[in-house]
């Protein structure tokens, strides 16, 4: 019966063990196993073991209470030694190469301690540490961060220069483009052997992989020059395009010279040194002149040479020969010269003697028809003298009138001494006609148309003496 106070039995029992409920129990309340002993049994139970957690590893370590022979029912609840975990945190490069490892307990968050991360940059990128490949949180696992890079596609100065160095252009290219040149195109100065015309660059122009430098390369045409011959008086000989440095040959036909009167043309080179060709040039020929000579022959009337002389050109000739002409029945000559004109010589030449011929003087006289003289004058030969005194007069009579009317014999060019006596018309006073006789002479009066002229020995005069046709 139920206890209501205290009591004392004695019991009287019948020999039967009690058998009591032994229970095994996890630490969280959960039953492992029930099982029934008797009274005064030692209860066991074997090792068992709590699932570790990702923060705890367990290690069993008994049964609280205390394991004691049954005596009634009884929980026993197994007990457990925590230890917290730690786990491997793993720091690796972008490459797998591990920076830094180490255990961190559960919970904690892991610290990078090593240096800053650094990945090799290559020819196309540089790389910047950018952090890890997750957010790095409180431990709870083993974990490996790998570090990352911001990628930076590398520039590349790249500079064209030409060829004297000088730089055209520059500028940054990204990797991997192919670079562009974008300014004049590249010129050299031309020198005197050379022109030069741009060929391109020095390099295969090529993606850009790294820094580079494009240098100008140019074709270089060696200069030709026009070397021209030319005569002393410009006429081109020959013209024609000679390369720098050659050596300018002269192929035409010997250069000459129209010879002149005063010189005698032989050539003698060119006007400077024929050197190899560094600019265009002229050649003009030289002559030596040779100044000609000339025979100058002095001659009289049929060619009878008086004088032979050698003189150069531009010399005036001369001779200290005076050559003479007879005098014949007109004339008397004297040497007046030389003809033609003497001149400076400039080719063989004859001067023939030139003479002044003097007419001889005869002495002619003039006188009245008794004889007295009237004039007396010198006239060259050849010459018609003239009578310049008074006219003469005869004086008159009764039967007769005179009048002058010329002079007998007929005046006529001098060709020695001569005398002439006046002639007078013998006129009746009566008569229109009639015939008179004077000094022996047949004169003979007519008058016609009103005009008197004089017949004298058949021959008509008018009353000045002037023969009539």
């Amino acid at each position: 019966m139920p206890v209501a106070g205290d009591a004392e039995y004695t019991a009287l029992f019948d020999s039967i063990k009690n058998t009591y409920t032994i229970t095994w129990k996890n630490e969280d309340g959960s039953v492992i196993e029930s099982e029934t002993l008797e009274y005064g049994a030692t209860p066991a139970h074997a090792n068992i073991y709590k699932e570790n957690t990702a923060e705890y590893t367990y290690t069993f370590t008994g049964w609280t209470p205390q394991i004691v022979p049954v005596a009634g029912d009884a929980e026993y609840i197994a007990t457990y030694d925590s230890v917290r975990n730690s786990y491997t945190i793993t720091w690796k490069n972008e490459d797998g190469t591990v920076l830094q490892s180490g255990e961190v307990a559960y919970g904690e968050a892991p610290v990078y301690t090593g240096e800053m991360p650094s990945r090799p940059n290559t020819a196309e990128y540089t790389y910047t540490f950018a952090g890890w490949d997750k957010e790095v949180v409180t431990v709870t696992e083993a974990a490996t961060y790998t570090a990352t890079y911001t990628t930076t596609k590398n520039s590349y100065t790249i500079t064209w220069k030409n060829e004297d160095g000088t730089v055209l252009q520059s500028g940054e290219v990204a990797y991997g483009e192919a670079p562009v040149y974008t300014g004049e195109m590249p010129s050299r100065p031309t020198t005197a052997e050379y022109t030069y015309t741009f060929a391109g660059w020095d390099n295969e122009i090529a993606p850009v992989t790294e820094a580079a430098t494009y240098t100008a390369t140019f074709t270089a045409t060696k200069n030709t020059y026009t070397i021209t011959w030319k005569n002393e008086d410009g006429t081109v000989l020959q013209s024609g395009e000679v390369a720098y440095g050659e050596a300018p040959v002269y192929t035409g036909e010997m250069p000459s010279r129209p010879n002149t009167a005063e010189n005698t043309y032989t050539f003698a080179g060119w006007d400077k040194e024929v050197v190899t060709v560094t600019e265009a040039a002229t050649y003009t020929a030289t002559y030596t002149a040779t100044k000609k000579t000339y025979t100058i022959t002095w001659k009289k009337e049929g060619g009878i040479v008086v004088d032979r002389v050698v003189v150069a050109y531009g010399e005036t000739p001369s001779t200290n020969r005076i050559p003479s002409m007879p005098s014949d029945e007109r004339y008397y000559y004297t040497f007046s010269g030389w003809s033609p004109e003497i001149v400076p010589a400039n080719s063989d030449a004859d001067y023939v003697a030139t003479f002044t011929a003097i007419p001889i003087e005869f002495r002619v006289t003039f006188k009245n028809y008794n004889g007295r003289e009237l004039q007396s004058i010198q006239v060259p030969y050849g010459e018609m003298p003239e009578y310049t005194g008074e006219i003469p007069t005869r004086p008159s009579n009764k039967l007769y009138t005179y009048t002058f009317i010329g002079w007998t014999p007929e005046i006529t060019e001098v060709t020695g001494n001569a005398t002439y006596t006046a002639l007078f018309e013998t006129v009746s006073r009566t008569q229109d006609v009639e015939e008179v006789q004077s000094d022996n002479v047949q004169i003979e009066k007519v008058l016609k148309n009103g005009i008197l002229y004089i017949m004298y020995n058949g021959t008509k005069y008018n009353l000045q003496g002037q023969r009539v046709q």
